[in-house]
């Protein structure tokens, strides 16, 4: 059976290559930046949503924890703003799009 460390570093992993192939699909091949914009919602729509229910907990965690929690929380933020109607400047996109793939490095192994 394997660990949650091992679970953790998969997810972080395969994150991590989703990004880059984001990236490579909007930025090298210009398709569209429709992909990026959905990974960041989907990713971090997922860790708000996992955190919600968890908020008073996340206090007792590490301060990184903290900080990436509040980081998914402004890319869902971005992401959302990007698909409605309001304009989101690419180069924040691509900031953000630039700092999940830093974060995805940080956690594997």
């Amino acid at each position: 059976m394997e660990s949650m460390d091992d679970i953790v570093k998969a997810i972080a992993s395969a994150l991590m290559l989703a990004h880059i192939a984001a990236f490579i699909w909007a930025g090298l091949l210009r398709k569209g930046i429709a992909p990026v914009l959905a990974l960041n919602f989907l990713v971090s729509a997922g860790v708000v949503i996992y955190w919600t229910p968890r908020i008073s907990e996340l206090f007792n965690y590490v301060d990184a924890t903290q900080a990436f929690v509040g980081f998914e929380l402004v890319v869902l933020g971005t992401s959302l703003f990007a698909v409605s109607r309001f304009r989101v400047a690419g180069p924040l996109i691509w900031h953000v799009q630039d700092d999940s793939i830093d974060v995805s490095l940080a956690a594997c192994p």
